[in-house]
């Protein structure tokens, strides 16, 4: 597993796609927006390890992105889930065993 800031806080980022439910994707790194009264906007960096992903499936399919975390209070784990629909996806290059 890649691991990012966000393991070693205690945290675990995921994305979720009914487009590959076997779930191939790591997340490398996430940025967002978030307006009032207006939509929120995710940019996720994701690695997978099958260099055959296609675009198109992902982006008709409905996604998720998880936060996961450990509760201070009993030690248990806590998930944030965000639904939404992928807008734009793009392949950066292939390396190796993984596809960015």
């Amino acid at each position: 597993m890649v691991a990012n800031p966000s393991t070693m806080a205690g945290h675990v980022l995921k994305f979720r796609t009914e487009a590959y439910p076997e779930n191939p994707f790591l997340v490398v790194a996430v940025s967002g927006s978030d307006r009032m009264s207006g939509l929120y906007r995710l940019s996720l960096e994701l690695i997978a390890q099958p260099k055959d992903i296609d675009p198109q499936k992902i982006l008709e399919s409905r996604c998720r992105f998880e936060i996961l975390r450990r509760t201070a209070k009993d030690g248990g784990i806590l998930t944030h889930k965000i639904h939404g629909v992928a807008t734009t996806f793009e392949h950066y290059n292939k390396s190796m065993d993984w596809v960015r």
